[in-house]
């Protein structure tokens, strides 16, 4: 019988541009700040390459 190996990815979304620090869940209007976008960069890096079967995303 052969082995099969899953991999399971869990990434979290980046820093949020947020400097009132509002409470901004479900908001419209708040984007990824500066960093965050690095943060989401490397994490595709990471990715890149991977066969994705599914992605599942929470709102």
């Amino acid at each position: 019988m052969s082995r099969v190996e899953t991999k399971i990815s869990l990434v979290r979304h980046g820093l949020v541009h947020n400097p009132q620090e509002i409470f901004y869940q479900r908001m419209p209007r708040f984007r990824l700040a500066d960093e965050g976008k690095d943060q989401a960069r490397a994490a595709a890096e990471l990715l890149k390459g991977d066969k994705i079967a599914k992605i599942f995303s929470s709102p």
